[in-house]
């Protein structure tokens, strides 16, 4: 396959060949769409990130090293919103690797600016409340990992970088000032799921587009999709994916100024097609693809389409072992293009055992796995200093056994696309 050689166009992404469009043919001018959709994706790159931050993320020395190694612990010291899901650890039994059940999706909780009394703060709290211990707190925060593998004085070096940068931190800074100027009085912190800005301008969030301070009541009924922080609560909200502060207060290091993430009514580019039809704005699916290509919830928002409704009936429910009520309705059916699903499995066996009633039974059966030291995946992580785990895009997909089933005493030549990158396979009549 070679190397990454080739360029979008429009965006100035890197593609193999043989992520072409049209690959029926060959050519010296290959197009692409995986990024932008042929510029009609027009979204400005983030910002490089604050030195401080840059310095441990690409450095050599024995604390980036250790940045670089413990990342996800120091994010989550410094995360706004927990994780949600619902966890059955029961099958957890015996030695090895600690093993749980996940129902359903993940989500994102957030909780009150001040913690109930006698409990200990936690996530967004820990902007707020008794700041004068906060790199203490932070670090007691994670008590249940191996603090002896944080270094105290990246978490403060973080702690400064956060304050003079990230939109979202000094929101909540702001709201931390008042409630301690005048502990009486009911604060509420509302951050803003619209914004100002253009989508496809890249302008750094500024605090009042952010959020606004709210002080006594007001109306919820107006709101649309803004996150709204009570003083003190003992309930947790869940956080609404479609605002756009959604993976930055997750994420603080991967969005070191509060960028936005998603936002509704991002405008497509329509000067690079003449193609009138289909939606106008940039989607979820859009956006991700762009930035790392990953898959979203349009197949959540729209399962009238993917014909589901012969999933839904009570016996393939009993089938399935679902006999609790309650489990009825909350389902997502996966199309048949999701790989690895059990409607993408049905259908290529579908379309084996078709060309076996045409051509024959099969000879060979033929099962092909990826390998992270194929030559130009190698080639690829060697040259950005990367390791085959940091690109989970590329490798955790192809790492999956794929079985084919062809008969092989035909004279025909069957080209076999996979996966997102299309690796390609040709097996001729030898």
């Amino acid at each position: 396959m070679g190397d990454t050689s080739h360029e979008c166009e429009y965006c100035h992404a890197l593609f193999w060949y043989d992520e072409r469009i049209q690959k029926h043919y060959n050519t010296n001018d290959p197009k692409y769409i995986l990024c932008c959709r042929g510029g009609e994706v027009e979204i400005p790159h983030l910002q490089e990130a604050p030195k401080m931050l840059y310095d441990l993320l690409f450095g050599n020395d024995t604390g980036s090293k250790h940045f670089q190694n413990n990342i996800r612990t120091y994010n989550s010291m410094f995360q706004f919103t927990s994780l949600g899901a619902k966890i059955d650890r029961t099958v957890a039994k015996g030695k090895g690797p600690r093993t749980f059940i996940l129902y359903g999706e993940n989500y994102h909780l957030m909780g009150s600016l001040i913690p109930q009394e006698g409990d200990q703060a936690k996530f967004a709290q820990l902007y707020v409340f008794d700041t004068h211990n906060e790199i203490e707190n932070r670090i007691l925060a994670i008590s249940g990992e191996n603090t002896e593998k944080v270094y105290e004085d990246i978490v403060r070096d973080l702690k400064i970088m956060l304050d003079q940068h990230n939109m979202l931190v000094k929101a909540f800074r702001m709201a931390g000032q008042k409630i301690n100027g005048d502990a009486t009085s009911s604060v509420k912190l509302r951050l803003l799921g619209k914004r100002g800005n253009d989508g496809r301008r890249y302008n750094l969030p500024s605090t009042n587009e952010v959020a606004a301070l709210i002080v006594g009541d007001f109306d919820l009924e107006k709101i649309d999709r803004d996150i709204v922080v009570e003083t003190q609560s003992g309930r947790l909200q869940r956080i609404n994916q479609l605002n756009p502060s959604y993976l930055g207060l997750q994420y603080p290091l991967l969005f070191p100024y509060g960028e936005d993430g998603f936002k509704e009514h991002i405008p497509l580019n329509k000067r690079h097609t003449n193609s009138t039809k289909g939606h106008e704005d940039v989607t979820m699916k859009d956006l991700f693809a762009f930035r790392i290509q990953e898959r979203l919830t349009y197949i959540r928002l729209d399962q009238d389409k993917f014909r589901c409704e012969m999933y839904k009936g009570i016996s393939e429910a009993v089938l399935m072992g679902k006999t609790t009520p309650s489990s009825r309705d909350k389902c997502i059916i996966l199309p048949s293009y999701f790989t690895g699903g059990s409607r993408y499995m049905i259908q290529n066996y579908q379309d084996a055992m078709a060309i076996c009633r045409v051509v024959g039974y099969l000879d060979l059966f033929l099962t092909f796995t990826c390998n992270p030291k194929w030559p130009e995946l190698e080639d690829f992580l060697k040259n950005r200093d990367l390791n085959a785990e940091d690109r989970p895009d590329m490798l955790s997909i192809l790492s999956n056994s794929r079985s084919v089933v062809y008969p092989m005493h035909t004279s025909w030549s069957f080209y076999i696309e996979m996966t997102s990158i299309q690796l390609q396979m040709i097996l001729i009549k030898s």
